[in-house]
């Protein structure tokens, strides 16, 4: 599933889904002064390393 949006939309998000599909997590963090982490995404049944 894909969803389609812009940082400046307003209201409900487009999906668009294109055959199998399945949920992920991803954690992202941001301060108040705008600094934001790298995002963690979590897919289910796959483990990746980064260096």
């Amino acid at each position: 599933m894909t969803l389609v949006t812009g940082s400046e939309r307003r209201g409900r998000l487009k999906a668009v889904q294109q055959g199998n599909w399945e949920w992920t997590t991803v954690i992202q963090g941001i301060n108040g002064t705008g600094w934001a982490i790298p995002p963690f995404i979590i897919f289910k049944g796959h483990n990746y390393l980064s260096a």
